[in-house]
């Protein structure tokens, strides 16, 4: 599952770079990084609490969410800082 999760969106990535690249006719296109590994964890995160029973998770001792909800709250708080 990391292999899938770690090729494809970054096979998916390139493809879209290269795709600009020809529609645009500009190289900078080519020249910008790919997805990181963090997004590959955060996916593995999703898909692994995707197809479980909801369980109650504690964030930062105030919040009480969904373990479903988590992995995107968890986002948003790091975009937040």
């Amino acid at each position: 599952m990391v292999a899938i999760f770690s090729v494809l969106p970054s096979a998916v990535y390139c493809a879209l770079q290269f795709a600009l690249t020809e529609f645009f006719d500009q190289a900078s296109y080519l020249w910008q990084c790919a997805a990181g590994f963090s997004g590959v964890i955060f996916a593995l995160k999703v898909v692994t609490t995707y197809g479980m029973p909801c369980r109650i998770v504690i964030v930062k001792f105030v919040f009480e969410v969904c373990d479903l909800q988590y992995p995107i709250i968890l986002m948003c708080q790091c975009c937040t800082y």
